[in-house]
């Protein structure tokens, strides 16, 4: 994979306390460009005008990613879909075509995993840019008090976690983030969905996982077996505030018992039989055995077009496969990072000059035809497709009180203020759109 292979530039950063510059390492990391700004399959547009009305206050919340809102969703049950979106990232298969797994072996593929884990994957507090408690993000603060703010942390997906690499030239992510890459890779190498569950501590996540009758935890960067008393111990002494994997969550406090941890039923199963006494879910989205193409067709495609958990996976996803794609662009007017942005322009001119010589043209998505990053994406790994800088000056635009149109087309994106309009691809004022329209945005 490519985004192994780095190319280390020099970058100057004023740490948050006592503003002391540090000398800081960046790192190249992979973007995307194909001269096709939007291509959409006419099957999947179908599916998503059969969208049912879901509460709005969801969407924003899995568009936006943020641990606060997800981790207190009544049930975890916004988790679930962040599983689903791993699972069609084309990162998370780029990973697991890297490793070279045999599937016959399950002990040696997760052998490789931990490996590879260990040398290529990192948590964004180790990094001196990040450090301390509770550490900063490169995703804003927002304010808790009067005289208080406190870092947004958000969920990244795994394109983001590659993109996160130009901070430390490793897939970067927190302990939830790490979590979840480390249940997909599992389960693409065969383990079972109701095998696979990822554990909610106060402030700190972690996995447990059944594969081939042997269980391992997932911890950060770290995976190893559970075979001995102390590493049990780290389940049966602690109270769990809940769990979540690819189809189920739940918000009860959970204690993982010997019994559990022995049953020869799944792990879903035993905890809901042993430690619940009640029927355990079944209601699975995705095969035992994944395949990108089958679960792409069975998120995007009419079979689950109206099953919410596939529609919130869809929008967690950044899809433009869903019935309301103007909620992207709600999304990043929550942005911090953008509302911290908006506040140095005076005028349109001054936002669009600045997207100009900060903005590099290319997405952190490989399926960028039919994926849009938010505005505090395209700030934070500062590029984007046409139409993502069309997201981004659409954000700073209307924070400072203008009303812009994005309109898009198969190979560049146009955003209109008052009777002005733009192209995106040279930020040049043009008299019409060149090209058919196949996408309008407006809020």
């Amino acid at each position: 994979m490519n985004h192994m292979r780095h190319i280390v530039a020099l970058g100057i950063i004023l740490l948050l306390s006592g503003c002391i510059a540090q000398e800081i390492e960046y790192y190249a990391f992979p973007t995307y460009y194909s001269g096709c700004e939007l291509h959409l399959v006419e099957e999947f547009i179908q599916a998503a005008a059969l969208e049912p009305d879901i509460p709005e206050e969801d969407i924003l919340a899995v568009i936006n990613k943020w641990h606060h809102e997800l981790s207190q969703s009544p049930d975890l049950h916004l988790l679930p879909p962040l599983m689903v979106a791993f699972l069609i990232d084309p990162v998370t298969y780029d990973i697991y075509e890297e490793l070279h797994i045999d599937p016959s072996n399950p002990a040696a593929s997760v052998e490789k995993l931990t490996v590879w884990a260990h040398e290529h994957m990192v948590h964004t507090q180790t990094l001196p840019v990040f450090a301390r408690s509770p550490g900063n993000d490169p995703w804003g603060t927002i304010p808790v008090s009067a005289t208080r703010r406190t870092p947004v942390y958000k969920y990244v997906l795994p394109s983001e976690m590659s993109a996160m690499s130009m901070f430390s030239g490793k897939i970067t992510g927190k302990c939830s983030s790490l979590a979840a890459l480390n249940a997909s890779l599992l389960r693409l190498m065969g383990a079972e969905p109701d095998n696979v569950i990822i554990l909610w501590l106060e402030g700190h996540t972690l996995g447990l996982v059944k594969i081939d009758d042997t269980l391992y935890e997932f911890n950060n960067t770290v995976i190893h077996e559970v075979d001995n008393l102390l590493f049990r111990k780290r389940f049966t002494a602690r109270t769990f505030l809940g769990l979540f994997n690819e189809y189920t969550s739940t918000d009860r406090d959970i204690t993982i018992n010997d019994d559990v941890l022995d049953s020869q039923d799944s792990l879903v199963d035993a905890l809901w039989r042993i430690t619940w006494e009640s029927e355990p879910p079944h209601d699975m989205l995705l095969p035992e055995k994944i395949q990108r193409d089958e679960v792409v067709s069975l998120i995007f495609g009419e079979s689950n077009a109206t099953n919410e958990l596939a529609i919130l996976a869809k929008y967690t996803y950044q899809s433009l496969y869903v019935k309301r794609p103007e909620l992207y662009l709600k999304a990043s007017l929550r942005s911090p990072k953008a509302l911290e942005l908006s506040a140095e322009f005076d005028s349109a001119d001054e936002i669009v000059e600045w997207i100009k010589t900060h903005i590099a043209t290319g997405s952190i998505f490989k399926d960028h035809e039919h994926r849009i990053m938010l505005a505090d994406q395209v700030i934070v790994f500062k590029t984007g497709g046409f139409k993502d800088q069309a997201v981004l000056a659409h954000t700073l635009l209307t924070l400072k009180g203008y009303n812009p149109i994005i309109m898009i087309t198969s190979d560049t994106a146009y955003i209109e203020v008052d009777t002005t309009i733009y192209d995106i691809k040279t930020w040049n004022i043009v008299d019409s759109v060149t090209g058919t329209v196949e996408l309008v945005l407006q809020l």
